[in-house]
């Protein structure tokens, strides 16, 4: 440091009382200095060529920010590096030989990342939802999936997609296979299977509809979108869904662009009056309450209404009872009561209700949500099945859903910085040395949703990465290793899966958490080192988790990890399932004939990560790459031909990112 500096003084003394505090005079022992950015940290440049053997041709570090117009490199180590923070944008230039192209690392050494915590599992199942119309009926009916029914004087006939309430009967009919157009005035008619024949039986005046949806929410062959319902979270833009056409057969991928939500709501009774329910009221002047209830397996009855709707003249405690048999139920099993729990001072209008009562389980009463959604696919990516659904999915199909480039994230300390500069590094702990590039921060959700707040949904500009555990169909029919199943991922019930070899990253994060045996566990592993919970797969309506993978060897010999086991195995524990019926372990087999079958795992909702907002860029437009990976000046051997054969290009070194890295062209 210069004496000459503070004004000719110089620095002398000690820098503080407190015990961090340093004696510039004692010169016993070095004086560590901390150089922080001072004065202009940025610079333009144009028309700076720069003839660098293996040198390079621009650095900036620390958040510094430089603007280059056509600066041309040659023979350069590295021809554009950014580090630490820095951010270099690049208009019309060029880098030519040399080792590396554009290269950015690292993040602001002063930046503290923000924690954060994933809002939403990674993967969940769905059941398809594919009906040509809907038709809402005067009264209750009974049928089942399968069964035709028609409407003699319109000629309009259909299949029932889905089964009615066998107890009490639905009012609400989902029809496939439909040829003419129902009405609103005339009675339906079953064929065959009441009387065991072909005769046309009545279904009497409860069969008429009231309301004819025909907006057509089917999953036909080529088609580029797929219905489904019950899905626990609701599904996001740039995701995945995997589904078994057992005909062809084959296990398909299909890539969503974005999602819709639909009208309709399964297990729906919409608009429930005076005339619907019966009421227990302190004042008789009460009136004008009208609600909607849905069902649904996990939750129960539950009550909605709009405050247009609230009525007037209530009392906390009063009471609304709806009968069993409105319900797809008995009376009095299966009645709803819904209960008052606060109104207005000012007039005694309905504030908060809740519902109370056992529901009726019909087919098509879902486990979490009866929402619609209409999941629409793009056709860009080869990896994907690109020509639309390979098979008509029925009602109530299995799905695998992924979520790929979107996900919600919560935790945040500054989600406003997020929204400004969208262009950010994301971490998760459970594989921290691969990073995200954010494109994208919203404050709602695929849907239009806001969200709550400290939460942001994410765009990323690749896909999560997925733990692929690629089935081994021989060694899954199997029984040795099964554990308490049957066999290895053959069988219903099975909760040890026979899966190819996984690669070292992989098994490392399959293995560093607290449900994998400690002697499997990564070698050093600390309580504090392993993740808050194992990662989580999804197959026949269910979600495990996955943990614990070892090597198999000859003779079914359980090894240390390595290339040179014959298969591996993994064990599954039940997380969660949106099927009406649940037993231990998978629901179905994942050995699919002759189909590859792969399961992602990802992860669960509250995984923990870090967000850096001041990463290191390199932005270049325009940019030209001539042989970059050549070297320097006597291995590129250009102009002159002294020295034999250049040495070979490398594509992969025009762009290199690093840790906490973004680099765009």
């Amino acid at each position: 440091m210069s004496r000459n500096s503070n004004s000719g003084t110089g620095f002398t003394g000690v820098t503080s009382l407190l015990g961090t505090g340093v004696d510039l005079d004692d010169f016993s022992t070095p004086i560590p200095l901390t150089l922080q950015t001072a004065g202009n940290r940025s610079i333009l440049g144009n028309d700076f060529t720069q003839v660098n053997d293996l040198g390079y041709g621009l650095v900036a570090a620390n958040g510094a920010l430089s603007e280059m117009v056509s600066m041309f490199t040659y023979y350069c180590y590295a021809s554009y590096y950014a580090k630490n923070g820095a951010e270099i944008r690049s208009l019309t230039g060029s880098s030519c030989y040399g080792e590396f192209g554009l290269v950015a690392e690292g993040s602001d050494p002063n930046e503290i990342p923000d924690s954060i915590a994933l809002y939403q599992d990674m993967t969940q199942p769905a059941k398809a939802f594919d009906v040509d119309a809907i038709l809402t009926l005067t009264g209750p009916v009974i049928l089942e999936a399968g069964e035709e029914i028609t409407q003699t004087l319109t000629g309009a006939v259909g299949k029932i997609a889905v089964s009615t309430s066998q107890t009490g009967g639905s009012n609400v009919l989902y029809i496939t296979d439909i040829s003419g157009a129902f009405d609103t005035t005339n009675e339906l008619s079953i064929t065959g299977p009441i009387t065991g024949d072909s005769t046309v039986t009545a279904l009497g005046a409860n069969s008429v509809p009231i309301i004819v949806d025909s907006n057509g929410y089917d999953n036909p062959v080529e088609g580029l979108s797929v219905y489904v319902y019950d899905m626990q979270d609701a599904p996001s833009n740039r995701s995945e869904v995997n589904i078994y056409h057992p005909t062809r057969p084959a296990f398909a991928r299909y890539e969503v662009a974005n999602a819709e939500i639909v009208q309709h709501v399964v297990g729906e009774y919409a608009d429930l009056g005076a005339s619907d329910y019966t009421k227990t009221t302190v004042n008789g002047s009460a009136s004008g309450f009208v609600f909607t209830l849905t069902k649904t397996i996990d939750a129960g009855y539950r009550a909605t209404f709009q405050v247009a709707e609230d009525g007037t003249d209530y009392t906390v405690g009063d009471t609304f009872v709806v009968t069993g048999d409105k319900l797809g139920g008995e009376t009095p099993t299966n009645d709803c009561t819904v209960t008052i729990d606060a109104v207005a001072l000012a007039d005694g209008a309905v504030a908060e209700v809740s519902a109370s009562g056992t529901i009726a389980v019909e087919a098509s009463t879902p486990m979490y949500s009866g929402k619609v959604y209409k999941l629409n696919f793009s056709t860009g990516d080869a990896t994907f099945s690109a020509n639309g659904l390979l098979e008509i999915v029925p009602f109530n199909t299995s799905i695998v859903y992924y979520r790929n480039q979107t996900h919600i994230i919560s935790d945040l300390a500054r989600p406003d910085v997020l929204t400004i500069r969208p262009s950010t590094a994301l971490t998760f702990d459970e594989n921290p040395d691969f990073v995200y590039r954010s494109i994208s921060f919203l404050t709602s959700d695929s849907l239009g949703d806001e969200l709550p707040a400290n939460t942001s949904q994410a765009g990323l500009d690749s896909t999560y990465d997925f733990i692929r555990l690629t089935i081994d169909p021989a060694k899954a029919q199997e029984v040795a290793l099964a554990n308490t199943g049957i066999t290895k991922g053959g069988t219903a019930g099975d909760t040890v899966l026979a899966v190819k070899l996984a690669d070292t990253n992989e098994i490392f994060r399959l293995n560093n958490n607290a449900r994998t045996p400690g002697a499997n566990r990564p070698a050093g592993w600390t309580a504090d080192s392993l993740t808050i919970e194992s990662p989580i797969v999804t197959w026949g309506g269910k979600k495990h988790y996955v943990f614990n993978y070892r090597g198999v060897g000859v003779g079914d010999i359980v090894e240390e990890p390595s290339e040179d086991n014959i298969y591996a195995i993994v064990d599954l524990v039940d997380y969660d399932t949106i099927n009406q019926t649940d037993a231990t372990g998978i629901a179905s087999t994942v050995v699919l004939g002759s189909e590859l079958v792969t399961l992602r795992a990802g992860l669960k909702a509250g995984a923990t990560g870090s967000v850096t907002v001041n990463i290191s860029t390199c932005r270049a437009s325009g940019h030209d790459f001539l042989d970059i990976g050549t070297g320097g000046f006597n291995s590129s051997n250009y102009p002159n031909v002294i020295f034999g054969e250049p040495g070979e290009k490398k594509e992969a070194n025009e762009v290199i990112e690093k840790v906490k890295v973004v680099c765009s062209m």
